[in-house]
């Protein structure tokens, strides 16, 4: 239990943790959730619904029953998303390697590499999701 002098103080604190304040801080605060979008899961996106019918279809072979067909569907749509993540890791991969950069800037290209570096464990998270779901989908068919 917090001190009333505590409390006071907290208090004190919070009106000046109000965030951004400016047009510019709020505009870019606003894009802090979005970096990549590998957090949508693809039937949320509605992108390549036909694409996962199709590879569902065949997942779940001729005259499937409709749990067969469920777990196909997941299955395929985590498919996709793992296609997604690999892109986007290749697509990091290539742009933090800046091809054409100058000599006189080493540190913007160590700096990129850099980022580049750190950014690449954050897709692993993705890629598990993905796998996971993809093969305990295939483990129920």
């Amino acid at each position: 239990m917090a001190s009333p002098r505590k409390n006071a103080a907290n208090r004190r604190n919070a009106q000046r943790s109000t965030g951004p304040r400016m047009a510019n801080g709020k505009a870019r605060a606003r894009l802090n959730a979005w970096r990549h979008g590998l957090a949508v899961q693809l039937s949320a996106t509605g992108a390549g619904d036909s694409e996962v019918k199709r590879l569902a279809s065949a997942i779940a072979g001729p005259n499937p029953d409709p749990c067969r067909l469920h777990f196909a569907n997941i299955a395929a749509e985590a498919e996709f998303e793992l296609r997604r993540v690999r892109a986007c890791r290749l697509s990091l991969v290539a742009s933090g390697t800046p091809a054409g950069s100058t000599a006189s800037e080493p540190e913007r290209e160590t700096r990129d590499r850099a980022l580049t570096l750190l950014n690449l464990p954050r897709l692993d998270r993705y890629e598990q999701r993905a796998l996971s779901r993809r093969n305990g989908a295939l483990r129920l068919l």
